[in-house]
């Protein structure tokens, strides 16, 4: 399954900094989301990941946690790579 963002493309070409700077992140609703991905598709990558993730071939460290005290909450983190997804 691919998520093929409307407006983020970044060319690897970019000094860091500015390449950083362009991908920063990207916020979408539900719609655009609706838009983007497909349900057959995110249900078939949701049943193959359990055997990917038993076989090895996703790399997944433990959750990050990172307290926010201002805001009295905090930042959970679950990075993930499959070799051509990284999430």
């Amino acid at each position: 399954m691919r998520l093929a963002s409307p407006s983020t493309t970044i060319g690897s070409s970019l000094p860091y900094g500015q390449r950083a700077r362009r991908c920063a992140g990207i916020n979408l609703d539900e719609i655009v989301v609706g838009q983007l991905l497909r349900m057959e598709e995110v249900i078939l990558t949701m049943e193959r990941i359990p055997a990917d993730f038993s076989s090895g071939k996703v790399v997944q460290p433990e959750r990050t946690m990172l307290p926010v005290v201002e805001h009295e909450g905090f930042l959970g983190l679950m990075p993930a790579y499959t070799g051509s997804v990284l999430g």
